[in-house]
């Protein structure tokens, strides 16, 4: 745990000349229509550690020398659990210059299991940028002396970290608002991304320091370019409540960029194609994701006043999968939401 804390106060000299001034981040309401994070279109790694024996060391990630988790079930969701002190990384990740990162980490807001740090590595180790997640407090630091603090409130329990990174820019998000917004600077480009642990700390019942549903994707490209080159665009930034077909409201920064698409452009027309995996029955599947399409369909038409003939909709469910099924980054690959160009 010291080591935690000395790592985090050697960059205290650089938070003084801060890129942006401190503050508050306000949640007591959220303007989805300026929540604008939309993940990757593409996945290069995504891990739920639900494929791992709880109790044992998971089978896809590199832990530094002296490091000790294990995977750990609580109800129903898989965690990476620091026993002791750890730097942890998806192993064999290829990142592309453009891509985002998205991770749940459990907080204890009375003990150091909370603290986290997003470490990522350029074309050697004395290029890097961090991202230091506290119950308090969010740290950007990069290895040009570049700097950023916003303060947060995070209380115990579960929460969402969103990262776009492009180069030397980063945009990050905690739960629903924005914490970070560096601009693009230089021509830093991550190759690595490793995530530091600490571990439990020394008060009873510390010992809580857990991570999970971790997800690295390509891009985002833009709409048009999908379109162009492809003849469809694949989103992975589309949400809905799990086993039904309510859309979350974190997809309105996809589907408003979908919308604006077609209203600038009256002779597109898209069939909106939903493919699911998460029910156990192929033929459940394949209703739910008709009704999604469905849902979409209405949204588009209700809240962009969209022509409803220009839009036309299928469910296939699990029937038509990127690649193999059955493994936990292919199951997440699977699961999307495509506008094909009629």
């Amino acid at each position: 745990m010291k080591k935690f804390f000395a790592l985090l106060c050697s960059t205290a000299p650089l938070l003084l000349p801060a890129l942006l001034a401190a503050q508050s981040a306000d949640t007591s309401t959220v303007d989805w229509t300026r929540y604008d994070y939309i993940p990757g279109q593409q996945v290069l790694f995504y891990e739920d550690f639900s494929g791992d024996k709880p109790g044992e060391a998971p089978q896809v990630w590199k832990v530094s020398e002296g490091g000790k988790v294990e995977v750990k079930k609580q109800g129903e969701v898989f965690w990476l659990h620091a026993l002791k002190e750890s730097t942890v990384s998806p192993a064999q990740l290829k990142l592309s210059p453009q891509f985002t990162l998205e991770m749940d980490f459990n907080v204890l807001t009375e003990g150091y299991s909370g603290r986290y740090r997003m470490d990522f590595i350029g074309k050697d180790k004395e290029e890097w940028a961090s991202i230091t997640l506290e119950p308090f407090a969010v740290f950007f630091s990069m290895s040009t002396g570049l700097t950023s603090e916003k303060r947060v409130e995070l209380k115990s329990g579960a929460h969402h970290l969103a990262v776009q990174a492009d180069g030397g820019g980063f945009r990050a998000y905690l739960d629903k608002w924005q914490v970070l917004n560096i601009p693009k600077t230089g021509s830093f480009a991550a190759t690595q991304i490793e995530v530091f642990m600490p571990g439990q700390g020394d008060e009873e019942g510390d010992d809580l320091c857990m991570i999970t549903n971790f997800c690295v994707a390509q891009g985002p490209a833009t709409l048009q370019n999908q379109l162009t080159a492809s003849g469809k665009i694949v989103a992975y930034g589309i949400y809905f409540n799990a086993g039904k077909n309510a859309i979350r409201p974190e997809s309105t920064p996809t589907l408003k960029q979908f919308a604006e698409l077609l209203q600038a452009d009256a002779s597109l027309n898209f069939s909106i194609e939903c493919h699911d995996n998460e029910l156990p029955d192929q033929g459940d599947n394949v209703k739910l994701s008709q009704e999604r399409a469905e849902a979409l369909k209405d949204w588009l038409v209700e809240n962009y006043r969209i022509p409803s003939d220009r839009l036309a909709i299928k469910g296939w469910g699990e029937t038509r999968p990127l690649v193999e099924a059955g493994t936990v980054d292919g199951n997440k690959m699977n699961r999307r939401v495509e506008f094909i160009r009629k």
